[in-house]
Order: C-alpha cells, then structure tokens, then sequence
C-alpha cells in the first residue's frame, strides 16, 4: 500500500493495529473499516435470537395452559438473565431487560443495520421483532430485508408496514421480508450460503427503493385491506401500477431492470401489470416515458371513484338486518376485518359489486397501456416490428 505520510505507511503505526480500532486507509485517503461477514453475523446474533426464543416458548406456556407459580419467576430470570454476544470489536453482556446493552450490540453489527421492536400484549407479556434493515434517508420509506425473530403475537396489521422506532420516532419501514424464502428459491442453488443471502438483500433492495417505494404507500391502508379480505385482486394491481406510474422515477427505474427484478414480479410476487410494464419501459424514448405519469394522472380519479361506489353498496346488518353501507362497515370494525367478512362475504349484492369493481379496475389498467402504446416512439417500433416482418 501507498506510504501517506513520508517513508513511513500509517497501516503499521501501533494505533492503526490494535485489536479495538482495526482497519486502514488507502490510497484516496478513505478508512476502511474491518467487516462482519455473513457466516460471522449470524453467529453473532444466535445467543440474542436463542434467548428471545427461551422467553417466548415460557410466555406462550402461561398463557396458553397456565402453569404453577414458578412460572412467572421462570419468565421474570429469563427476561433479566445475562448473557454473551460477541460483536464487530466488542464483547456484550446484555440482557432482554437492559435497553442500553441491547443498543450497543445492535451498533456493534458491522454493516448489518438492526431494529429491535417491543410491543406490550394486553395480558401485559412483551413480544419481539428483531429485523435486518436496509436504511436510506432519501427515501420516504427505508426497508425490512429479514425478519430474523418475530414473536408469534407481534401485531403487524397490513403486512407492507411495520412501525419502527428510528432517532426518537416511530417511522413506517417497507417490510420485504415476506418475500426473501421465495427470492431465495429462485437463486442458483450452486452458490454459497453467504453469496445467495447477499443476493437475496440485493435483488430485495432494488425492488424496494425503485418499484415498492413508489407502488405502496400508507394511504392505500382502507383500499389494500377491501382488497385482501374481499378477494379483489385486479383493483390491487390497477392501485399499485397507478401509484408506481405516478411516484416512481421511471428512469432509475429502467435502469435497473433486469433478469431477477423481471422474475421477481413473475414468481416471487405474482403481478401481471407491473411484470408487462417493466417489459414495455425498455422500449419507450424519453418522451413516450414522460407521458406516463400523465397517463396514470387522468386514470386515478376513474378507479377511486369506482372505489367509492363498491363502498357505498347497502349490507344488512345486526339482528334487524338495518341496510347499511359498507363503508360504515369497514371504517368501523377496521381492525377486526376478520370477523366483518365472516358475516357479509356470501352476500349476493357484495359479490356483484366485487365482480363489478374486478372489471373496472381492469379496463383501467388496459386504458394505461392503450395510452402508452399510443406514443409516438411505441408507434414508430410496431411499424418497424411489421415491416420486418
């Protein structure tokens, strides 16, 4: 390496190669800290995930088929028990109980960005979400790469988000977590352990800052949650293309299409508009991409309108069968949706405007491409595509 100050190179100096402060700096002047490999992260972490584990097994114990008064002091050691984890440059002692050191482990991770979450329950037990992140402060949403631990009771209401606490605030996080078993299926199965992890958080990280940072977003919560529970599939993917047209940075975007991000949207997260319109955007000029967002502008209006009547179908409801709108319905009980379509799903006028609500959200999508194949470049390529022909 380069010599930085005269005849003497500073990688040898005692300072620079002690066991608390290793690394070096290179040629443009920049540190380079030591790492934390994969293999090493996951070791790293098995005493916290193995002790989270312990707690839960005993919480669900009591709660499930009670148990004697030993129990309690059972849950109570366990939460206060101490216990090793060794870090990037340090050992921690830390316990479940004891913030401070469970904050200096998680900073202690090398580049592997940790959140630990604690929720009460209403018998007053603590559960745990322990998730790797992927943080980016321009973005309006940083992103869940794994959940390496998550308590069977964590409540998590639309599984897209989860509230974390980021510098003193609770922020809502992309969780892409639920997709990194099926991302990870799709890999060449000749790679190592490390290297298909490491490809998984890249394929993951690129979905989310270009496709799922644009195509999600909080105020879908009301539409997303009718779309779940009453099977409306076409009306999830018209919202979710229109918002990606709308928010996305279509250039950074095609920029980044490639094999795994197409057969991401193929295998991994089924959705046919989004998987066709990655496929056509290689294929527009600057302006036919700059008509796009207008495109999905005079198209939004069409379908929350079309929303806005599924909403306002009449139900009956309670012991008197009152005729009620669903929207009165679904505002009302939203965080008991379970229950509200175990009692109106068979209904007859529901199904109907579901079917209907299915169409219209199709002939929106159908709308988009018509106006984007409408272009003057799309135009120019299928007159080539026929002549070659």
């Amino acid at each position: 390496m380069t010599n930085v100050y005269g005849t003497k190179s500073r990688s040898k100096s005692r300072k620079f190669k002690s066991n608390t402060y290793e690394g070096y700096f290179c040629q443009n002047w920049n540190y380079s800290p030591r790492k934390l490999s994969r293999k090493k992260f996951n070791l790293a972490i098995e005493p916290f995930v193995k002790q989270l584990f312990k707690y839960d097994r005993l919480r669900k114990q009591i709660e499930d088929i009670g148990g004697t008064l030993n129990l309690p002091v059972m849950i109570i050691n366990t939460l206060n028990e101490e216990f090793s984890v060794k870090g990037l440059r340090h050992s921690h002692k830390i316990a479940l109980t004891h913030q401070e050191s469970i904050r200096s482990m998680l900073l202690d991770l090398g580049e592997f960005e940790c959140k630990l979450q604690v929720r009460k329950l209403n018998t007053g037990m603590p559960v745990y979400y322990f998730c790797l992140t992927e943080m980016d402060y321009r973005l309006t949403y940083s992103l869940i790469l794994e959940d390496i631990y998550q308590s069977s009771e964590y409540p998590i209401f639309d599984e897209r988000f989860v509230k974390i606490m980021h510098l003193g605030h609770e922020v809502y996080f992309l969780r892409l977590s639920m997709f990194r078993q099926k991302t990870l299926t799709m890999l060449d199965k000749e790679q190592t352990e490390s290297a298909q992890a490491k490809q998984v958080d890249e394929i993951l990280g690129k979905v989310g800052r270009h496709i799922f940072q644009a195509a999600w977003h909080e105020d879908q919560f009301v539409g997303m949650a009718a779309a779940n529970h009453f099977e409306l599939a076409w009306f999830r993917w018209a919202i979710e293309l229109l918002y990606l047209c709308l928010s996305g940075e279509l250039c950074d975007l095609r920029r980044i299409i490639n094999k795994d991000v197409q057969q991401f949207f193929v295998e991994v997260y089924p959705q046919p508009p989004i998987s066709n319109f990655l496929s056509l955007l290689n294929q527009l000029d600057g302006e036919a991409l700059s008509r796009v967002p207008q495109i999905a502008l005079k198209l939004y209006p069409k379908l929350s309108r079309d929303f806005g009547s599924f909403l306002r179908v009449d139900l009956p409801w309670g012991k008197s069968k009152i005729p009620t709108p669903l929207f009165k319905l679904l505002f009302g009980n939203f965080w008991r949706l379970d229950m509200i379509c175990n009692e109106i799903g068979q209904n007859e006028e529901l199904r109907q405007a579901g079917q209907l609500l299915e169409k219209q959200s199709q002939e929106v999508i159908q709308k988009l491409f018509e106006g984007i194949n409408k272009s003057p470049s799309c135009r120019e390529r299928k007159k080539l595509e026929a002549v070659e022909g």
